[in-house]
């Protein structure tokens, strides 16, 4: 079983996409629809700040209505985000303000893509450069130029990287007064050039004393700012003839169509270089009244309106006595891109070629790309030329048909042309079809059937010419469209077939320029079964075909009755063994009737139906024609039914659209008359080019429809929609000559260009730089020249008739303008001074005077004198006997019937410079004072050459004579060096200009800082007081050499002797009692120790140096500690030997006169007899180490103590230790054994 199926909700779906594509309102729907276009396209870039946002507008005609939204340059939905980026319903993308810290990359710095769709295609607009810019506060500078004299100097605006794309230079400011603007010529001295940079030529002395600064202006917030700092010229002497030497030696440069453009070629040598110009490796000529270009002063070439075709590498060489140098300059002009795709609609048909071509302008095209649907096409199919490029689809499929763009791109700008490929008409083909089956009852069955063909084809089912079965929940018909290649797919699908759903099934696919059709037998075993066939309706004159609709399998024979006669009766009738009838020219009244058929097996089993044949006559149309017409003439046709059964009825088309149903008669002014029932005339009263088409008569009744069909061509010579009218265009404006006809067939417009001053003879003028001839005839010259003045023609031509001219003339208007917009004049006070102004264009021309706003006022001083020149008009304006409030801005304005313009001068009268102001102490330090000031407001409008600084310590008034300093004109400070510390100056500074030095400004007073003192104290004694005690006293340094206030004197001390390297000096610090002399004690030091002493003044910016050091000792004490390391030694019965090492040094405070020995017999635990005359204490003195005591008892203990003294007195007692004398006979000690001497004991132990 084919494909069976089992879920009836698809089989649903299907009939009702059935439904929904092929009703007839669906048909005409995709009939008249358009892909999408896109009529509103964001532009190449957007740029806004946070604090403004922005929008991107898109929007697009189509039918069905297209839908637009937004998508990022990785093909993601830019989807709406809270507070950051908005699509809104009319298709814009909005942006927010926002705050610094809401900027999102992926929002505020990305590439976007408006895209709009319907169901006939997708189209894309260019890639949108979207910059959002976070409002940051900036500075602007201005740097310098270091030039030998002669030459040009170059000074730049120096703005932050971050700001840098968004700011422009509109000016420069001379010495904080006189504006500088851009312009195709200089003014002999100063060139601004359009990208910022000013040239000042031919730098002399005099430059070095001029101040600059920019004018720059944020282009998105308006906002207008001037370098904070200024830039100045330092002008050197050139010490020896030196060759051309360029900063860069290759430069690119890139500028957009009609804007001022100047390729600066800038060198420094000496002498001085001149310039000459190659392109193309050929000198250019000297520029004359007819070329575009100028060559400024130095090496600058100008090109006031560059064209694209001026793009090229240019050659600028520099020479002098010492040789040449070259520099390269590549020259890229822009010009707005634009892509036109043709033909905008093309129809093929499916196996058909097509083609497009993409006719591309504007300057560098980079890349053309070709995208269907908004994907990009590559492969064999694109084909480039030099500026077009060709789409070639070799065999049109149904995948075809859509919207195609063709991109063309280079890295500034993006530009797009649209068209649409539609299918044209291809009948039906049955790409699938079915087989014949054979099968027991109860199975699942689908039948299935895929046609191609355009409009898509409606399939249709019968069962043996007969409807399939209604009813029936069984049957389900379901029929789809291939979302890829157009086919369209119907099933029949049954469900527990039965024996009487057998028969021949017939598939018909068929759109409105074919048919075609496909049966096979669907065999269900089962006895013979056929259904009703009820009423069948016959056309007379045609063959009529009926099947007996007989079910069950296997059947033996079927048969064919009229009444009770066997089929057939006459050679018209044929009966096959299928159980087909075929009646050959049905007969109407002879072949009409009750017809039936039979159906046997070979078991008899018989099945019988009868059908009612009806035959009626189609209609017939008398062929029509409406013969050749021209516009204006009348129309009438009649639409002639000659035969037909009624009821009938007659209906007309105009290219297969009812006129009756869209009231087009009334539009198209014709009238429908149906005077019978067998006619209609369709008359037109004067017929034009709208009604050209095919007409359609329409008969209809209920056994067929005819149509016929007559082409209406109506010829129409040219007419003029728009007439050429003579017009008058502004110098370097677009200049717009309409022409704009209408005839059939579609005129050919030519425009030609009179070769001199009155009509007659014409050339072609599309060979024209910037001429360009519109898609509606038009033509238009985009920048219009002097040498653009003159008549031009207009002819249209279609070959009917004569055709159409028209003369008209094309006016060039000049507007009044200057080449210098501003320039300064100096003059000295006292002198005359001559202003003079020519303003250039179409007399008349008037020309005034004013001053600072107000008009001049002539006096016996002030006179004007005005004077005609073949290019416009000169004023002379002379002021004698100058003031000096004769100073300021002068301006000329111009005026004449096309236009104004204004040149301001600035009137600059020298004398000396006023007074600098503002004097103010930059910095200061003990011996150096850095003044700075304010230079003159009034500089005298002479370069202030020197500033004389001049200064002296200040009395009780300014006496001098005066020190002096000189510093440059172009500095506001001075340093004032050798000073003395804490002092008071007083300080006037002195402008000087090439006129004299001016009045002093008034006094600065100026107070040196403090400096440690530089002197040491003087007369420093030192007495000691005690063992812990010095007594210092000294005298301060000499006053002049304090630096300052003295705050006080620092004492400091340190050990002498073994420590005297290891230690520094401990200070104290001791207070100036403005007494004349210092004293102080020195408390809690060592004992007769020497000590060295130093004393220092301070004040607040610190210590002096140190007086020579004084050598002290304090005064001796006792000793601290006893002798160290005493022993005793029993020499015999009555004499013992004490030795002894010295106390520490440290401990002993002076010197040891000697030793002290306090010495007792210890008594014995057992008393004797002869211990009764033991001696009390004894003491000896001695000055060594060792002494022997003698006469002592024998065999007896002594306690002996040891001290030491000096003359103060006696030191510290050592511990008590004992000894004992030896025996008299036998020597015996305390302890077991025998020695010469016993250990010390303590008196327990004895």
């Amino acid at each position: 079983m084919e494909g069976g199926f089992s879920i009836k909700l698809l089989f649903h779906l299907y009939l009702v996409l059935e439904l929904a594509v092929f009703s007839p309102a669906g048909v005409w729907g995709l009939l008249d629809g358009q892909g999408p276009l896109l009529v509103l396209e964001p532009p190449p870039r957007l740029e806004f700040s946070n604090s403004t946002g922005g929008r991107l507008d898109c929007s697009a005609r189509g039918s069905p209505k297209p839908t637009v939204h937004w998508l990022l340059i990785d093909g993601n939905p830019a989807n709406s985000i809270s507070g950051l980026r908005y699509q809104l319903p009319n298709g814009s993308l909005s942006f927010p303000a926002f705050s610094a810290a809401e900027f999102r990359p992926d929002v505020h710095r990305a590439i976007y893509r408006c895209v709009a769709s319907n169901t006939l295609g997708r189209a894309l607009s260019r890639d949108v450069r979207l910059r959002a810019v976070v409002m940051q506060d900036f500075s602007v500078g201005a740097t310098g130029s270091s030039v030998t004299r002669g030459n040009m100097a170059v000074l730049r605006c120096v703005v932050p990287s971050f700001v840098r794309d968004f700011l422009s230079v509109t000016s420069w400011l001379q010495d904080q007064k006189f504006n500088i603007y851009p312009s195709s010529e200089g003014d002999g001295k100063f060139h601004m050039l359009p990208t910022g940079e000013l040239i000042v030529l031919n730098v002399g002395n005099s430059d070095s004393y001029s101040t600059y600064q920019c004018r720059v202006t944020h282009r998105l917030s308006g906002e207008t700012r001037v370098s904070t700092g200024v830039a100045r010229i330092t002008v050197t002497e050139a010490r020896t003839v030196t060759l051309p030497q360029f900063t860069d030696r290759s430069v690119s440069i890139e500028a957009r169509r009609d804007e001022l453009v100047v390729l600066p070629c800038i060198a420094e040598g000496h002498p001085p270089p001149e310039y000459r110009w190659e392109v193309g490796g050929s000198p250019l000529p000297e520029p004359g009244d007819d070329q575009r270009y100028t060559t400024g002063g130095g090496g600058l070439f100008v090109l006031p309106r560059p064209r694209p075709h001026d793009s090229g590498r240019y050659l600028c060489v520099a020479s002098n006595s010492a040789g040449s140098s070259r520099m390269e300059i590549n020259l890229l002009v822009t010009s707005p891109l634009s892509a036109r795709v043709s033909p905008a609609l093309h129809t093929a048909a499916l196996g058909q070629p097509a083609h497009f071509s993409c006719t591309a302008a504007g300057h560098p095209i980079v890349t053309l790309l070709w995208f269907k649907d908004g994907l990009p096409l590559s492969g064999p199919a694109v084909q480039t030329g030099m500026a077009r490029e060709l789409l070639r689809l070799p065999s049109v499929t149904r995948d075809d048909q859509g919207i195609y763009q063709c991109f063309v791109k280079n890295e500034q700008d993006v530009a797009q042309g649209t068209a649409e490929l539609r299918l044209g008409d291809t009948p039906p083909q049955l790409v699938y079809r079915f087989i014949e089956q054979t099968i027991q009852p109860g199975p699942e069955v689908s039948l299935k059937c895929v046609a191609s063909g355009n409009p898509t084809p409606n399939i249709k089912w019968t069962l043996d010419g007969f409807p399939l079965p209604r009813g029936d929940n069984r049957f389900y018909v379901g029929q789809y469209e291939l979302m890829h290649g157009g086919d369209v797919i119907s099933h029949v699908n049954i469900t527990s077939v039965r024996v009487e759903d057998g028969g021949t099934y017939q598939c018909l696919a068929s759109n409105r320029v074919g048919e075609v059709s496909h049966r096979a037998r669907l065999n269900v075993y089962g006895t013979p079964y056929i259904r009703v066939m009820g009423e069948i309706s016959a056309v007379a004159g045609e063959t009529l075909r009926v099947t007996c609709p007989v079910a069950g399998y296997p059947i033996d024979n079927i048969k064919w009755y009229r009444g009770d006669r066997l089929l057939p009766i006459n050679r018209r009738h044929l009966v096959f063994s299928n159980g087909t009838l075929v009646i050959e020219k049905v007969q109407s009244g002879v072949d009409g009737g009750s017809y039936r058929c039979e159906a046997t097996n070979k078991h008899g089993n018989t099945a019988r139906g009868t059908a009612q044949i009806t035959v009626m006559v189609p209609p017939a149309i008398t062929p029509f024609s409406f013969g050749e017409l021209s516009a204006g003439e009348r129309a009438r046709v009649t639409c002639s039914v000659k035969r037909g059964d009624p009821p009938i009825t007659i209906a007309w088309l105009k290219d297969a659209r009812p006129l009756q149903n869209l009231g087009l008669h009334d539009d198209l002014d014709l009238t429908i008359q149906d005077n019978e029932e067998f006619s209609s005339v369709l008359g037109i009263r004067s017929v034009s080019s709208r009604h050209s088409g095919n007409y359609t008569c329409v008969a209809r009744n209920p056994a067929q429809t005819v149509m016929y069909t007559a082409q209406l061509l109506v010829t129409v010579p040219p007419t003029w929609l728009i007439e050429p009218q003579s017009r008058a265009a502004k110098l370097g404006h677009q200049a717009l000559l309409d022409c704009k006809v209408e005839g059939f067939p579609q005129p050919t417009v030519a425009w030609k260009k009179a070769s001199g001053e009155k009509p007659g003879q014409y050339q072609d003028v599309l060979g024209h730089q910037l001429a360009r001839l519109l898609p509606n005839g038009s033509l238009l010259i985009e920048a219009v020249a002097q040498e653009d003045e003159g008549h031009y023609m207009c002819e249209a031509s279609n070959g009917i008739g004569v055709g159409l001219s028209a003369v008209v003339q094309l006016t060039v208007q000049a507007p009044v303008h200057f080449k210098v917009r501003s320039r300064k004049e100096l003059v000295r006070r006292g002198s005359s001074a001559l202003l003079r102004c020519q303003a250039l264009g179409d007399l008349p021309i008037s020309l005034s005077w004013r001053k600072e706003g107000s008009f001049v006022e002539l006096q016996g001083r002030i006179s004007i004198k005005n004077t005609s020149v073949p290019e416009g008009l000169v004023s002379e304006l002379t002021i004698g006997a100058v003031r000096a409030e004769d100073g300021g801005i002068y301006t000329c304005f111009a005026r004449n019937e096309f236009g104004h313009d204004q040149t301001a001068m600035h009137l600059l009268v020298q004398d000396a410079p006023a007074p600098p102001t503002d004097l103010a102490i930059q910095d200061c330090g003990s011996r150096r004072v850095t003044v700075a000031w304010v230079p003159p407001m009034l500089d005298g409008n002479s370069p202030i050459m020197r500033y004389l600084v001049r200064y002296n310590p200040i009395q009780d008034t300014w006496q001098g004579p005066s020190q002096e300093v000189t510093v440059d004109g172009g500095e506001s400070k001075a340093t004032l060096d050798e000073l003395r510390p804490a002092t008071t100056y007083g300080v006037r500074v002195v402008a000087e200009n090439t006129l004299g030095p001016g009045a002093a400004s008034q006094e600065l007073r100026v107070q040196t800082d403090e400096e440690a003192p530089t002197g040491a104290p003087r007369r420093v004694t030192v007495e000691a007081v005690s063992s812990t005690q010095l007594a210092v006293s000294w005298e301060p340094p000499p006053e002049d050499r304090w630096n300052g206030i003295l705050r006080g004197h620092y004492v400091g001390h340190r050990e002498l002797g073994e420590v005297e390297g290891k230690h520094g000096y401990n200070f104290s610090e001791v207070p100036w009692l403005l007494d004349g002399k210092g004293q102080f004690r020195l408390d809690g030091l060592k004992k007769f120790c020497k000590y060295g002493l130093v004393v220092q003044a301070f004040n607040g910016r610190g210590s002096g140096p140190m007086s020579s050091e004084v050598v002290a000792q304090t005064l001796e004490d006792v000793p601290e500690a006893s002798p160290r390391d005493v022993r005793c030694t029993a020499l015999s019965s009555d004499k013992l030997q004490v030795s002894w090492q010295p106390p520490p040094e440290s401990l002993v405070h002076g010197v040891i006169q000697g030793y002290r020995l306090l010495y007792e017999p210890v008594p014995m635990p057992v008393i004797t007899s002869d211990q009764h005359d033991m001696l009390g204490p004894q003491t000896k003195m001695t000055t060594a180490l060792t002494t022997v005591l003698h006469d002592l008892l024998k065999f007896t203990n002594y306690s002996v103590e040891l001290l030491a003294f000096t003359r103060v007195g006696d030191g510290v007692k050592s511990r008590r230790n004992f000894c004992r004398t030896k025996e008299d006979a036998v020597s015996d000690c305390m302890d077991v054994g025998c020695s010469a001497w016993c250990p010390w004991r303590d008196q327990s132990a004895s």
